[in-house]
């Protein structure tokens, strides 16, 4: 794939073996809209199908990496019976699923804030590089939504129980020095490093064997499948979260949210 720019909401850029996929809606702090998500499946495929050993995920700009899946676009009041099919999370486990069994291996350059979402979309990446005035969070509490089991499943083997539930639990922002701590992002620099760095480490692991490299993330990835949740539970927290997006909270935290508020949770 030459070095190119996509039409619509991301960006591809070629430096050798090293393909660039970067989130392009600096407006909204680079929030994955429905749209941006369709360009974004579109760009992984394009960027699989060629020949390259890397896969760098970066946000355009300088103040965010990604801030979640866009709260507008959130549709509220979805009938249980009907959340399969409307439901947003549908496209974001999608791309999240995809970039997590990407062909090669996969940075996150976390040139900014990383939340809901994007924070996520960082997790599944194989490595996790941020600038020192990053942050991170999960506020999906703070809209009154019940985050999917996968994604609770990721955190939790990447950052531990104790961490997972605080992180969700309290929604409160993580600096990057505790996100060192924690196990969720890899290394920290100063912001003028960042690039220097995500390169340099790119460019060592294109140098090694690239059937090597796929196949460790192929065993690594069943080794992590193997713990996850039955069917039986799955089909429990399927329920829960349905309950959630026909809830009144939920309509009263994308109010609150929009309106620069705090919201006021009734628990119905």
């Amino acid at each position: 794939m030459p070095e190119s720019t996509l039409p619509g909401w991301v960006k591809v850029e070629r430096r050798g073996p090293t393909a660039i996929l970067i989130i392009d809606n600096p407006a909204k702090r680079n929030a994955l809209h429905p749209d941006l998500l369709v360009d974004f499946l579109a760009a992984l495929d394009a960027i699989e199908k060629s020949e390259v050993r890397v896969l760098v995920l970066r946000g355009a700009g300088d103040k965010s990496f990604c801030s979640g899946f866009d709260i507008s676009a959130i549709p509220t009041r979805i009938p249980p019976s009907e959340f399969s099919e409307k439901s947003p999370r549908n496209i974001v486990q999608e791309v999240i699923g995809q970039l997590e069994v990407f062909r090669v291996p996969t940075i996150a350059m976390l040139n900014g804030h990383a939340w809901g979402a994007g924070c996520e979309m960082a997790t599944v990446c194989d490595l996790r590089v941020a600038v020192k005035d990053a942050t991170f969070g999960m506020p999906p509490a703070k809209l009154g939504i019940i985050y999917s089991p996968r994604g609770l499943t990721r955190f939790l083997h990447l950052i531990g129980l104790a961490n997972t539930k605080e992180m969700f639990l309290a929604a409160r922002p993580v600096d990057a020095r505790r996100a060192l701590g924690m196990g969720l992002v890899s290394h920290v620099v100063p912001r003028e490093d960042l690039e220097p760095f995500v390169m340099s480490l790119a460019d060592d692991i294109a140098a090694n064997a690239p059937l090597a490299l796929q196949g460790m993330k192929r065993i690594l990835a069943a080794c992590v499948a193997s713990c996850a949740i039955g069917p039986q539970d799955e089909a429990e927290a399927m329920r829960l979260i349905a309950e959630s997006f026909a809830s009144n909270d939920l309509v009263e935290g994308q109010a609150a949210f929009l309106e620069g508020r705090k919201p006021e949770f009734k628990g119905r």
